[in-house]
């Protein structure tokens, strides 16, 4: 079998989740990623991936334990730049919020698109997640309303403070 070559200096066998269109590899303790026709994506050298439960993204972890993302097709899209990172589907399966602190500490928020890319970073400087069609955002001068998932204002920026409700 061709997959004897592929896989003789990688520990274990990939492990690919359903959906996913990488599996997670492993050589001398880090980890990198194969796709389905059995070429290796990416090396292995992660110290951590960690698929992102119900979006198509693995958060990495690379030596400096500095957080990243990868997307299905092993491109790095967030550069392992954050000292932590998380992801959420915001209400759909095309917009996700993700969460990010910074080097210096600073504790950031956006959304990304299906392929990773930012949406409307240059608009807000902070983002929650959606809930019935709409999430509450706050522009570039501190002020507050909200927007749908197109991105267009459907209540005006005239909030300087809100608190959102437990449900």
């Amino acid at each position: 079998i061709a997959a004897d070559c592929i896989y003789e200096s990688i520990e274990s066998l990939p492990q690919f989740e359903q959906g996913c269109e990488l599996g997670i590899i492993e050589k001398n303790s880090v980890y990198g990623f194969l796709n389905r026709q059995g070429k290796i994506v990416t090396e292995p050298k992660y110290k951590t991936i960690s698929k992102v439960q119900n979006a198509p993204f693995f958060i990495v972890i690379d030596d400096e334990s500095n957080y990243g993302m990868v997307n299905q097709a092993g491109d790095l899209i967030l550069p392992c730049e954050y000292r932590d990172l998380s992801c959420e589907p915001s209400g759909t399966n095309e917009i996700y919020l993700m969460k990010v602190r910074t080097q210096d500490y600073l504790d950031k928020t956006f959304f990304v698109d299906v392929s990773g890319s930012r949406l409307w970073t240059d608009r807000f400087q902070a983002v929650t997640l959606f809930e019935d069609g709409a999430a509450w955002v706050t522009d570039i001068n501190g002020n507050s309303g909200k927007i749908n998932r197109r991105g267009e204002v459907v209540l005006p920026f005239n909030f300087t403070f809100v608190v959102q409700q437990a449900k």
